[in-house]
């Protein structure tokens, strides 16, 4: 029993190891024209720019507020392996988020309109959340026989997932005001594609201390939408898919899911030297229409005994009766529905941060990065410096404490030979060199095209 919970903790472990980040290091690296996505109002370093679908580029992002692989097993010098999930699940908090974040631009265009820049752009992106209960490790590796869980309920309360998935057509504009002042403001049209979200989590198991039957207890609502509401009503109400007309459903889940949203931001330089920016991103909404249905499980409560004499009698083993009670059980848990549209926002993020220009080339920088999104706020803090070299290099290094860890360096770099520019962008290069011991996961690569670079503008 112990090995298969070793498997389930070390699958679990994967999960807090693998799975959104923020791009702190991007927000200075203002050559590579997507740090103009994270402030409208630092303007790109050229007069014009180019992205194009599959060579610009995309983003992925992990964070995880629980355990590292590197946490939980120790490999010795003698090839074995020590298991130290005890003192990994002591470092989980009473409720983790995995998370794990991708964008992907499909087209984008932007150039110089005298004091202003204008731009265009499609991008795709989504985002996935899941919440762990620390009980829920405690219980998968101590055994319901524990002393912590004999007799008692495990309260697996707030487990749970949220999902999004949408298309964003963005205008923006940037000008400068004067000598001190830059704004910026883009406007964004969201075509959702998916939404699926556990608005309510209450579920226990109870172990009876003198029989040792398990009792499962608890409810659930979820709200769900575009693709993933057709696949959720497709599990839950055990009707299939229609496979036959499949490609017809999944259009029309995906779209008639409509919102908005803008992007602020605004810059203001003390003098040559010193200056402060911020921008809130993000901000708006989605209502969602297709596939939509909140479904509300009834109070439910099932016992498992084990499996009884005669199924031992017969030659049936202990597997079958656990699939057959998780049959049973599925089956009798009942959703009451309500199809109707529905509206959720956007994980809204904030960017504060200032700068001190200690070199012609040279710049010193900290922002914090602040996330609210579903009642949760997560802020970051990073401090960094920045190196341009002529028109053609812009590196930057930085450290940064965020998602439950502070050991994470933060690099990245552009290089444009005439108008082609490859960057490449980390919060964490911790995390490739050793990712056993990494809790975040951060990476933008591509190519972009850009045209009259000046990487002397302030």
């Amino acid at each position: 029993m112990r090995k298969l919970a070793s498997v389930l903790i070390l699958v679990l472990s994967l999960f807090l190891n693998g799975t959104a980040q923020q791009d702190l290091t991007l927000y200075e690296l203002r050559a590579a024209p997507q740090s103009h996505s994270l402030n409208p109002s630092k303007l790109p370093l050229c007069t014009g720019y180019l992205l194009l679908p599959g060579i610009s580029g995309a983003y992925t992002s992990i964070n995880s507020e629980g355990f590292t692989y590197a946490d939980a097993f120790q490999l010795n010098s003698d090839k074995t392996i020590d298991i130290k999930l005890n003192d990994a699940i002591e470092k989980m908090k009473d409720l983790n988020n995995i998370s794990f974040d991708f964008k992907a631009p499909i087209f984008g265009v932007g150039f110089r309109m005298g004091a202003g820049f204008a731009s265009f752009g499609i991008e795709t992106k989504g985002s996935s959340r899941f919440t762990i209960p620390k009980t829920l490790a405690e219980f998968i590796w101590l055994g319901n026989a524990d002393e912590k869980f004999l007799g008692k309920r495990a309260n697996f309360d707030g487990l749970g997932i949220d999902l999004m998935q949408y298309t964003a057509i963005a205008f923006g504009y940037a000008r400068d005001f004067n000598e001190k002042w830059t704004f910026g403001i883009k406007a964004k049209y969201l075509s959702g594609q998916a939404f699926l979200r556990t608005t309510k989590s209450s579920i226990g198991i109870s172990t009876n201390s003198e029989n040792y039957a398990i009792t499962l207890d608890g409810q659930l609502q979820i709200q769900s939408a575009g693709v993933a509401g057709l696949v959720i009503d497709s599990l839950l109400n055990f009707n299939g898919f229609n496979f036959s007309d499949i490609g017809n459903q999944l259009t029309n889940a995906g779209s008639g899911n409509h919102g908005g949203a803008i992007d602020l931001g605004a810059t203001y330089r003390i003098n040559e030297k010193i200056s402060f920016n911020a921008s809130v991103i993000d901000l708006g909404f989605i209502n969602w229409a297709a596939s939509a249905v909140t479904k509300t499980s009834k109070p439910t409560s099932y016992t498992y005994d084990g499996i009884a004499i005669t199924d031992i009698a017969s030659g049936k083993d202990e597997t079958e009766s656990i699939i057959g009670s998780l049959d049973t059980l599925f089956k009798s848990i009942e959703f009451d529905e309500k199809q109707e549209s529905f509206t959720t926002t956007l994980p809204i993020k904030i960017y504060a941060g200032g700068n001190y220009r200690i070199l012609p080339k040279t710049d010193l920088s900290i922002i914090t990065y602040n996330e609210l999104y579903n009642g949760r706020f997560k802020t970051s803090l990073r401090f960094g410096v920045t190196q341009r070299v002529r028109n053609f290099l812009m590196a930057t290094l930085n450290y940064s404490v965020y998602g439950n860890s502070a050991a994470n360096i933060g690099a990245g770099f552009t290089i444009n030979a005439g108008p082609v520019q490859l960057y490449t962008v980390t919060d964490n290069v911790i995390a490739f060199m050793l990712p056993k011991k990494s809790k975040n996961f951060h990476l933008r690569i591509g190519i972009n095209l850009t045209f009259g670079n000046n990487f002397s503008q302030n």
